[in-house]
């Protein structure tokens, strides 16, 4: 009977059965046909009651074939691997001219009341190991997490680290450059200062001379000869005041 792996189309195929020819075995292309067909059957009296009804798929989850079986609703169904990791072995030795076995033939497993218990458990052992790797893979990631947080924290310390090396670097350079400056400006204020009453004390001499010599000339006190002597030595001090000041302006421009 073919009802395309749903319970819908069922009623339509078993309303075109023969009446007088109830059913003993109802074997089913999944568990969810099975118990739709013995419901169907049971309501239009074409399942004998001894009737053992098989389903397939034998899924663990609420509702599923195990449960079915559990709770009497089916006799049996059939638990099957798929052979995906097989088919894939003997693809590869096809592939890498080993020998293979041309005669797969799966395993299946049969529950029933006998057995469901243990395996509706093993499932469940099965689910909370999936469960325990589910929470040690979170906090592996968790970890990873951390540890990659961390690698960015300890990455942006050192980068902060150097960036302040180099600050301080420059700064120790720059007050060592201010010192220098400060020591060179200290240097030229004092041979400012020092030019400046050199200036002041060879200046004034002469200019002081000179006031004296022109009272003198004020109150005619000196002779004529006097005066020309007095003129000359006025003269060569000029001079020499007046050289210091061009050589001091000289160097005002230099610095």
């Amino acid at each position: 009977m073919q009802g395309d792996w749903y319970a819908e189309p069922l009623n339509e195929l078993i309303s075109e059965l023969n009446p007088d020819k109830p059913f003993n075995v109802v074997y089913a292309h999944n568990d969810v046909m099975a118990l739709e067909t013995k419901r169907l059957l049971s309501k239009r009296n074409l399942l004998l009651p001894n009737a053992i009804v098989i389903g397939i798929d034998a899924l663990a989850a609420e509702g599923g074939g195990m449960h079915m079986v559990k709770n009497g609703d089916l006799d049996f169904t059939l638990l099957y691997p798929t052979g995906g990791a097989r088919a894939i072995e003997t693809a590869i030795k096809v592939l890498t001219g080993q020998h293979f076995n041309s005669h797969q033939e799966p395993s299946s497993i049969v529950v029933d009341a006998k057995n469901v218990d243990r395996l509706l458990e093993e499932s469940q052992q099965f689910k909370n190991q999936e469960k325990q790797i589910e929470t040690i893979d979170g906090l592996l990631r968790e970890r990873d997490a951390a540890f990659e947080q961390q690698r960015i924290v300890l990455w942006l310390t050192s980068a902060i680290a150097l960036i302040a090396m180099v600050f301080g670097v420059l700064l120790f350079f720059s007050n060592k450059q201010k010192k220098k400056s400060n020591t060179e400006l200290k240097e030229q204020n004092a041979l400012r200062d020092k030019l400046i009453g050199i200036i002041s004390h060879d200046t004034r001499s002469p200019l002081n001379n000179l006031i004296g010599v022109m009272e003198m000339f004020e109150n005619e006190t000196l002779s004529l000869e006097q005066t020309k002597k007095m003129a000359g030595e006025l003269k060569l001090k000029t001079q020499q005041v007046l050289t210091e000041n061009e050589a001091v302006i000289e160097w005002a421009k230099s610095q």
